[in-house]
């Protein structure tokens, strides 16, 4: 991705906000662009922002529309202090436990952070292991301890030892945990840090990536007396830690003039584009057929500009016009300039079908200094001027980028040409000439220019169980938020029991429901997340009556003690009964503001060989409930807040057998932005 620098006492220094000049008043700069082979590329003051994981669990990244390269940053966890007793009239010391691995891995490669060692007198830092990577820019040890003072990470130093009963503060991420307190006995030693690397790789827009995010290990606490009571309370170690940045733009822009193919990238449904037919060419000015005085040539008209957005569909590709620029009218002697060539049509198709086009301006006449007008829609060129024999030639008409070319000067026999225009604008008129000269030709209009924007919204998803946190990126002041609650357990069968001879299949678990909603948010501020666990599937339960599946939790987002959205969890699916061969109800799908999860398929009853079979499990708005239980194959569990599949029962007492059913799918929780 093109960044821009410049040099400020002798450093060089990234920019982080641009301005230009226009008409005496200054104005922020939208869009930036660099040319590369022809095709504007747009730069960016900072990346993509980076999306963080600061918290240990599992979690996926979608990589955004169109790019193509991403540092990845990971981090292990780090380990925990020692701590030690006394007992028996001996010391006894219990080394710290070793932090927790992160792993960070797409299609060709992966980044391996091991978490630093537990506190021990040979614990040592984490290791990286890096494979697949276009470069390496980090492949960093963590820190080993230091006596009793965990180590250190990328991050920052590991907790000094704790006092007596005096837990060690959790250091930063991957960073070691301090020792715990001794009295008199042996060393104890902190905890080492976590290994940190950091790496470019090539990737696929689309593509996910599976992030696992290594636990800083949880000390130890332990309570001795040797003398008078005394508490050895090891520190824990930091967190893992991952950051992930896009590297490559995301905007495509052509400007110079020619046909183009555009692949739509993975992921991208829709695209904002903008259009510009090419401009105008300036009108040669003439030397009034040398009688002294002459005429001035007309600018060229800028070409239409157009917007629009367009639904498209991923990997499709589309067929990119840039319309060429209107020549400038050649220079002659004689009473009459040569007109100015029009601009070319600039367009997006999709094969026959002319999705968005804009036309281009026309060209500027002579003699008389007439300007050309713009495409429909665009802005007219000025007229030139009809001053005999020292007249400017008119100005070409501006377009969306760009002024258009200045006409040339009038008089003499020197440089009086009108000057070219870009990006869709006219070109200038040329200048009138006396009858010692022939007339100045005039400028060639600007090529038109198109560009594509992807609309392609970042999004990260939560889709295990726990507790996390979401820190809003730079420049993000809206969020999506959908939340779905876990589905409810399958219920368990009944079958021959306590006299009967058949019964009936457990129920399905019901679907959790969704709670989707458009929320202002602050860049900087943390957001709290709960993915709601999954409904345990049902035990045997008592009598002729199998066990109801657990009911799953809630999943939802926190602006501290705020609930922004929540969403229940489905019930779980009733246990199948003896009594009547009846198969259990399916479970509730939970309730959400948005929609409710699907209700849980009841079990059927057992058929004449003695054979029931469980209940489908609801389906959530974004998972699948899980299948039914029949003859020896239990229910299937839930995804993503699918309830589980009950389970079934086969023949008849006392050579039957209950097969259970299964647990739903945990919450889901995913942002949009």
């Amino acid at each position: 991705m093109p960044k821009l620098y410049v040099k400020q006492s002798g450093v060089w220094k990234q920019v982080q906000q641009l301005y230009v000049k226009q008409l005496g008043v200054w104005k922020s700069v939208v869009v930036g662009l660099v040319t590369q082979s022809g095709i504007g590329k747009q730069f960016y003051p900072d990346t993509v922002g980076p999306i963080t994981y600061s918290s240990a669990g599992t979690f996926t990244y979608t990589v955004p529309a169109t790019i193509t390269s991403i540092s990845i940053q990971a981090s292990g966890g780090g380990g925990a202090g020692q701590v030690s007793y006394f007992d028996g009239g001996s010391w006894t010391q219990v080394a710290g436990a070793a932090g927790g691995n992160t792993t960070v891995s797409g299609s060709g490669f992966s980044i391996t952070a091991n978490g630093g060692g537990g506190g021990s007198s040979g614990g040592t830092g984490g290791t990286v292991t890096i494979s697949g990577a276009s470069s390496t820019t980090l492949n960093q040890t963590g820190g080993s301890k230091s006596g009793g003072t965990g180590g250190s990470s990328y991050y920052g130093s590991g907790s000094a030892q704790g006092g007596d009963f005096s837990k060690p503060a959790t250091p930063s991420s991957a960073a070691g945990g301090g020792a715990g307190f001794q009295f008199d006995g042996p060393q104890n030693y902190g905890g080492s840090g976590g290994g940190t690397g950091i790496a470019v790789f090539a990737v696929t827009p689309g593509q996910t990536i599976t992030i696992n995010v290594g636990a800083g290990a949880t000390g130890a606490n332990v309570n001795y007396t040797k003398g008078s009571n005394h508490g050895s309370y090891a520190g824990n170690g930091g967190s893992g830690f991952v950051s992930i940045t896009p590297l490559s733009a995301n905007v495509a822009v052509y400007n110079s003039a020619g046909s183009y193919t555009y692949a739509v990238p993975a992921g991208v449904n829709s695209l904002n584009v903008a259009v510009t037919g090419g401009g105008g060419g300036g009108a040669a000015g003439n030397d009034g057929g040398y009688i002294h005085f002459g005429w001035s040539g007309g600018g060229g008209g800028s070409g239409y500009y157009s917007t629009s957005t367009i639904a498209v569909t991923p990997g499709e590709n589309l067929s990119i016009t840039v319309g060429v620029a209107g020549t400038g009218g050649a220079g002659g002697c004689g009473p009459s300039g040569a007109s100015g060539g029009s601009g070319g049509v600039s367009s997006i198709s999709r094969g026959a079908t002319v999705l968005l086009s804009a036309n281009g301006g026309s060209g500027g006449t002579s003699p008389g200094g007439t300007g050309g007008t713009g495409g429909a829609g665009g802005t007219a060129g000025s007229n030139g001027s009809n001053t005999q024999g020292t007249g400017s030639g008119g100005n070409g008409g501006a377009s969306t980028y760009s002024p258009g070319g200045a006409g040339g000067p009038g008089g003499g026999c020197g440089s009086g040409a009108g000057s070219a225009g870009s990006q869709g604008s006219g070109g200038g008129g040329g200048g009138a000439q006396n009858g010692s000269c022939c007339g100045h030709p005039g400028g060639a209009g600007g090529p038109g220019t198109v560009i594509l924007s992807p609309v392609n919204p970042n999004s990260i998803t939560y889709a295990s169980s726990g507790s996390y946190s979401f820190t809003v990126p730079a420049g993000v002041t809206s969020i999506t938020m959908t939340a779905v609650g876990a589905g409810g357990g399958g219920g368990f069968p009944s079958s021959g029991r306590d006299g009967a001879s058949v019964g009936g299949g457990g129920g399905g678990g019901g679907g959790g429901g969704t709670s989707s909603s458009t929320l202002a948010v602050t860049p900087g501020e943390t957001l709290s997340i709960t993915v709601g666990a999954f409904g345990a599937a049902g035990g045997f339960g008592s009598g002729r009556t199998g066990g109801t599946g657990a009911t799953g939790g809630l999943s939802r987002v926190l602006r501290g003690a705020t609930v922004l959205v929540t969403a229940n969890g489905g019930n779980g699916g009733a246990g199948g009964s003896g009594d009547g061969n009846v198969g259990g109800a399916g479970g509730t799908g939970g309730t959400g503001s948005t929609s409710n999860g699907n209700n849980g398929v009841a079990g059927l009853s057992a058929d004449g060989a003695g054979w029931s079979t469980g209940g489908v499990g609801g389906a959530s708005s974004v998972g699948s409930g899980g299948t039914a239980g029949r003859y020896s194959t239990p229910g299937g569990a839930g995804i993503n807040g699918g309830g589980g599949g009950g389970g079934s029962s086969s023949g008849f007492s006392p050579n039957d057998s209950e097969i259970g059913g299964a647990a739903g799918g945990d919450g889901f929780v995913k942002f949009t932005y």
